[in-house]
């Protein structure tokens, strides 16, 4: 089942950049602070119309395998948003893997749907917070 999140607003471009969860801005690292103890697909929208995606797999249920990121990307199609990332799973639980990774997308404008596709699949974000 895909996640679609309704936004007002038309968009220019967009800008999609990891953020170093340690230097991000105060309400972001309330918002990310928030959710850290809970696996999962998390989504911030702050009142200037950014989005920051928090995806998080830190905790490792016992007997399996640890879950990474590796590729993150965003199109945009009229007026759809769509965040595509993949994981992948590790035995040996490397520390230089991301097992927690925060993006910001620069939207310049709003988009009246945010699909997420994790490893090719649609799927839902487990949070979403807006600024209002």
């Amino acid at each position: 089942m895909a996640f679609a999140f309704m936004l007002s607003g038309c968009h220019v471009g967009l800008t999609v950049s990891e953020i170093n969860i340690g230097h991000a801005e105060n309400d972001v690292l309330q918002f990310v602070e928030g959710v850290r103890q809970e696996n999962g697909n998390y989504l911030y929208m702050d009142e200037a119309e950014d989005l920051y995606v928090f995806l998080n797999r830190l905790y490792v249920p016992l007997g399996r395998d640890a879950v990474y990121f590796t590729n993150f990307h965003v199109t945009a199609q009229e007026e759809a948003l769509t965040i595509f990332y993949t994981q992948e799973s590790d035995s040996d639980n490397d520390a230089a893997v991301k097992y927690q990774v925060l993006y910001k997308i620069e939207t310049n404008g709003g988009y009246d749907r945010i699909h997420l596709i994790g490893n090719g699949q649609p799927i839902s974000f487990d949070r979403v917070f807006q600024v209002e």
